[in-house]
């Protein structure tokens, strides 16, 4: 079973799902995680153990791209889709 855990807020946010990745992979062992966050969480992000892959997604980034470009946000927003579903998660919360 293939899960990701979709959290692009802050900190605060991390520290209330960390409980959640640890109940899952202690129920799902088998399980690969993964686990999308900000580029200011992704340090404490990549370093857990217990997650397989970890994805940036930048909100600001995103919202700054759309104001410049319609076309380059939509080319950048499928590109970054077909990544995600390239994984193939069976589970995405």
């Amino acid at each position: 079973m293939k899960i990701l855990i979709f959290n692009p807020f802050g900190i605060g946010d991390v520290l209330f799902t960390t409980p959640l990745i640890k109940n899952l992979k202690r129920n799902l062992p088998e399980a690969e995680i993964s686990y999308l966050c900000n580029k200011r969480v992704y340090p404490f992000m990549e370093g857990n153990k217990l997650l397989n892959k970890v994805f940036i997604f930048e909100k600001d980034e995103w919202r700054q791209s759309l104001k410049e470009s319609k076309f380059s946000f939509l080319k950048r927003f499928f590109s970054f889709f077909k990544v995600i579903k390239k994984e193939k998660f069976d589970l995405m919360f």
